[in-house]
């Protein structure tokens, strides 16, 4: 059972490092298409603003435009109209000075003579020369003025037909122009709403790796604390049931004279039960001739430890300073002395699924060229007692890029 357990935890961890692999590369390229994305929603934004603004200019000046041209194209009318009469009184005076030279050509000058002549004084005839004259120098004057008059009509009909023109060759021009906004509106707009939705699927997706990253290392973990818990009571069952045999060997190699008398040299038999936690290797007694007990030496607790410790130091966090140091020695010690996991230092390391750097072979690298004067300074300050506060009620740590809540230090989040 526990051999299928460590298949799954070593199989879940090499899914986890091929995660964190692939969404260590992700959230890069993830972050700059995202990037890119909102700079080019953004961009097309304001470009798209910038021509609805040119096309309400555009609207606004066309319609200033039809205005313009029905002002002119009313002036025009009445202008027309203006120059039908000035014609018709043209014509009217004409016809009427035709009328009177006609009458005095053929009343001859007879006519005018008697008039003259019929005068009762020289006042009177006085009055009548300066009545003919006067009707002469009135009928040049009144078709000279409407000659004139019918001139400066003729020539402002002109100017307003050269005018409208004008205006509805602009007119023209502004809604060539407004078409071409609305093309370009309509075309900002499409290009706008694919970089929305492109943005959008970045988003999702990015979050998506983050979430199946965070559920998978979830799973991982949840897994070597079963294992934990399952090792644990296994070694609590097997350390009673070791004594217990133990008891029971040592009760049945000794015989009561062998209190009272010695053998062989004379040395009575010793029993040595000293027990070392830190290395987890503690001497086991052994019935032996002659009542002498023999226990198998244990590596020096104060180097091994030392070395072993500074090691998972700087392969979990050799780049994070004293404080991201102390911070995973934290959790490490905290384990250590918490009764759900082992209580040695090698036993809480090399426990199965915890520490990547004992299966992945570079915590053996580490020991095989040695651990740095940082991480040595920092496994002895923890082995004296010395602990991140921070992180002081923390049993757990990821990397702080997966995004898990806790509390950071270093390139860490401790949990």
């Amino acid at each position: 059972m526990k051999s299928g357990l460590k298949r799954r935890l070593q199989t879940g961890a090499a899914l986890i490092c091929s995660l964190a692999m692939a969404f260590s590369v992700l959230p890069v390229s993830a972050e700059e298409s995202t990037q890119s994305l909102e700079s080019k929603t953004s961009d097309l934004a304001g470009q798209l603003a910038g021509i609805n603004q040119e096309l309400v200019a555009i609207s606004d000046q066309i319609s200033t435009t039809e205005m313009q041209v029905e002002i002119t194209n009313g002036e025009i009318q009445r202008t027309k109209d203006s120059l039908a009469d000035a014609q018709a009184k043209e014509a009217q005076q004409y016809n009427d000075m035709k009328t009177r030279i006609k009458y005095m050509y053929e009343t001859g000058s007879a006519s005018l003579l008697e008039m003259l002549f019929s005068a009762e004084d020289m006042t009177d005839f006085l009055n009548k020369a300066d009545f003919i004259q006067n009707i002469s120098d009135y009928d040049r004057k009144m078709l000279k003025e409407l000659q004139d008059l019918r001139q400066d009509i003729d020539q402002k009909e002109k100017n307003l037909k050269k005018q409208k023109e004008e205006l509805d060759a602009m007119k023209q021009e502004m809604t060539s122009k407004q078409s071409e906004l609305n093309s370009r509106i309509s075309s900002t707009s499409g290009q706008l709403s694919a970089s929305s939705q492109a943005l959008a699927k970045a988003k999702a997706a990015e979050e998506a790796a983050k979430k199946a990253l965070e559920t998978t290392t979830d799973s991982y973990h949840a897994a070597g604390t079963e294992e934990l818990a399952s090792n644990h009571s296994s070694d609590k069952n097997s350390g009673k049931n070791q004594s217990s045999s133990d008891q029971k060997q040592e009760s049945s190699s000794q015989k009561p004279e062998d209190h009272k008398k010695p053998s062989g040299g004379g040395s009575s038999g010793s029993t040595n039960n000293s027990n070392n936690n830190n290395t987890g290797n503690s001497g086991t007694q052994k019935p032996g001739t002659g009542g002498s007990t023999t226990q198998k030496p244990a590596a020096p607790a104060e180097t091994t430890d030392l070395v072993l410790f500074a090691a998972i130091l700087e392969c979990e966090a050799g780049s994070s300073g004293y404080d991201g140091l102390l911070a995973v020695a934290t959790v490490i010690m905290n384990r250590v002395e918490s009764p759900r996991y082992p209580n040695t230092l090698k036993g809480v390391i090399y426990q199965s699924g915890q520490f990547s750097p004992t299966w992945n072979g570079s915590l053996n690298r580490v020991l095989e060229r040695g651990p740095s004067s940082l991480c040595y300074q920092v496994a002895r300050d923890a082995l004296n007692g010395k602990r991140l506060s921070s992180v002081s009620g923390c049993y757990q740590f990821r990397a702080a890029y997966t995004g898990h809540i806790g509390t950071v230090v270093g390139g860490n989040v401790f949990f």
